[in-house]
């Protein structure tokens, strides 16, 4: 499942459980940080990977500090396509039994 706003994503979070949350670094509704501290008031286990592809904006080193500080599982630069995303949701579902996975876009800033 796709969210086309971090509002959306954080709304879709209320009612659905997720195995993994994509956040690719764009241009979207609110700040990585701002998404990050909303996302960890409905669920502190939330597992969740920060990814740039080659449409999308490049992943900067305050971006990644920040993912590093909230628990990110990994910070993935350029990752070429949906497969690599939906191999790791595969290896994460493998481990935690879930189904969904969340996709979301982060605003460029911190």
């Amino acid at each position: 499942m796709q969210a086309e706003s971090g509002y959306q994503a954080l709304e879709l979070a209320r009612f659905m459980r997720f195995d993994l949350l994509v956040v690719t670094v764009g241009t979207l509704s609110m700040s990585l940080n701002e998404f990050l501290r909303r996302m960890r008031e409905r669920s502190r286990e939330v597992k969740w990977v920060l990814v740039s592809t080659p449409w999308s904006s490049p992943i900067r080193p305050e971006d990644e500090l920040l993912a590093r500080s909230n628990g990110v599982l990994a910070v993935l630069d350029l990752v070429q396509g949906l497969d690599d995303l939906l191999e790791l949701a595969r290896s994460i579902r493998r481990r935690s039994g879930s189904s969904l996975v969340l996709n979301m876009s982060a605003h460029e800033g911190v």
